[in-house]
């Protein structure tokens, strides 16, 4: 069930919910989980296709696991997939426009976290940008 994008308050048994309009609705349960949602969004140089190129919703499903892997962009989601398919096994890239990965956290945070990445194994590449991506008969791709 999706509520509203607007929460006004939440204790241990109750949230309450402002919408557009300005009405509030109180709603009660045992346990209450606050998603806020995510999507993926696509780049223009690189178009998701559902096979070569994915969201995150087909990298949950995939039928098996790749033996390589690059991660555009190193927000929550991001930083999440390239943890957990390092420690399947797949080599991964995270590939971050920003000089550092988890942007939007403190820098020595995100520090911290790239040295303890690097240290398993993922590769890190900040300050660039996919510029174009083409299948031939194995991805290549353009960074700047």
């Amino acid at each position: 069930m999706t509520l509203s994008k607007d929460t006004e308050r939440c204790n241990q048994a109750k949230v309450a919910v402002t919408d557009k309009d300005g009405n509030t609705t109180e709603y009660t349960a045992e346990h209450i989980i606050i998603a806020t949602g995510a999507r993926s969004r696509e780049l223009p140089a690189l178009p998701q296709d559902g096979k070569k190129v994915i969201g995150y919703r087909q990298a949950l499903t995939l039928p098996e696991q790749p033996k390589k892997m690059i991660v555009v962009g190193s927000g929550a989601i991001g930083i999440e997939f390239a943890y957990f398919y390092n420690s399947m096994g797949t080599e991964v890239t995270i590939v971050e426009y920003m000089p550092n990965i988890v942007p939007v956290e403190d820098e020595e945070v995100s520090k911290q976290l790239e040295r303890s990445f690097k240290k398993n194994g993922i590769k890190i590449m900040t300050s660039a940008e996919v510029t174009q991506s083409r299948y031939l008969w194995r991805w290549r791709k353009s960074l700047r």
